[in-house]
């Protein structure tokens, strides 16, 4: 009784110090790998994960992957001329028919298949596209996607094969790994293209900043919260999105999310010079501090983090303050070397195809 007596007065001050709701969620508190010493709380997670790794509030997962492979010619049997259509007279060439071949021994293998999926044809011949479309239904909320025979010239393409799914949401499905063991049966070849290194910060995203470098910028914004940040180009090696994954998840806790596009298997160094700098307000401490800070505030700071010398054209009294959020209230977003290490580690077993043990 003493113990529930003193657990139901520390809730009580609590709330009477109005700190929010995620500092009283019944769950550890742990420190945010920031550079600098600052408490965000407590923070229970809910969003999915699969073989994560934590450092303190801040985990790091894989959220895509993406395989490439070829069939062994012994599985499709290629025709070495063209092919004559009786009824019309049209003549189709060899990519066409093995095309076919191809998706009719995709479907022989995958009839053993107890889990729901889909085919539908692509209808583009630009090159980088499949002819042929595989969509399994791992679960209620995940899917995965593999595409066979390449639209470029020489009769390799019709054999390959792009296998993408989320390891966070497909793994925990058997449908996955049966699909992974028939690619490994039938295949002769097979690589890792990329995929997405996911590191989950619990803050809000409004007080997020990322801080742009050499490569392309570009910011898709609704409003302080709703807003996605992007550095480099699409499935480039490199490629940068700071995002709100509290929105997007429909959660009821601050999360951001830092997702990063790695091809093939980087080193730890490679990772982290690829990793942008984000700088993080405090808004727990600004609290605590009666420190007032309008969304005008917000993007001044943003301002001179990208560019120190424009705070010498603010006013005394905006400089003082926007002064005092960088030296008091603002810190920058860090990351482990022990957690990326282990992600690493993850991602030499999908290159082999093959499933990380737990």
């Amino acid at each position: 009784r003493k113990v529930c007596l003193l657990v139901r007065m520390r809730f009580w001050r609590i709330k009477r110090l109005k700190l929010g709701l995620y500092l009283i969620v019944p769950n550890t508190v742990q420190n945010v790998k920031l550079e600098g010493n600052f408490h965000l709380g407590r923070c229970k997670f809910l969003v999915y994960y699969w073989n994560e790794l934590h450092d303190g509030n801040v985990v790091y997962s894989i959220d895509k992957v993406v395989l490439v492979g070829r069939f062994r010619d012994s599985v499709i049997k290629r025709k070495e001329n063209k092919v004559t259509e009786e009824k019309t007279g049209n003549e189709f060439d060899l990519n066409f028919v093995s095309s076919i071949k191809v998706a009719q021994i995709v479907f022989d293998i995958f009839s053993r298949c107890t889990y729901s999926f889909d085919h539908y044809l692509s209808g583009s011949k630009r090159p980088g596209f499949y002819k042929d479309n595989f969509i399994f239904y791992a679960s209620d909320d995940c899917t995965f996607w593999l595409g066979v025979g390449l639209n470029s010239p020489g009769h390799d393409s019709i054999n390959s094969w792009k296998l993408e799914f989320n390891p966070n949401k497909c793994v925990v499905s058997p449908a996955l790994p049966f699909v992974i063991s028939l690619l490994r049966q039938y295949s002769v070849e097979w690589n890792l293209k990329d995929w997405d290194l996911a590191i989950d910060y619990p803050v809000l995203r409004e007080n997020c900043f990322i801080l742009k470098d050499s490569r392309k910028y570009c910011l898709i914004q609704n409003s302080s919260s709703d807003k996605t940040e992007y550095l480099g180009n699409r499935h480039q090696n490199g490629y940068t999105k700071l995002y709100n994954k509290e929105l997007e998840s429909s959660l009821n806790y601050p999360l951001t999310r830092l997702e990063l596009t790695l091809q093939g298997v980087p080193s730890v160094g490679d990772i982290e010079s690829l990793i942008p700098s984000v700088y993080c307000l405090k808004d727990l401490q600004m609290t605590f501090d009666s420190f007032s800070f309008s969304d005008v505030d917000r993007v001044l700071l943003w301002s001179v983090i990208r560019d120190p010398s424009l705070l010498f054209s603010l006013s005394y009294r905006k400089r003082k303050k926007i002064e005092c959020a960088l030296q008091q209230h603002t810190l920058k977003l860090g990351t482990d070397k022990k957690s990326l290490l282990g992600i690493i580690q993850q991602i030499e077993f999908w290159r082999q195809l093959v499933i990380p043990n737990v």
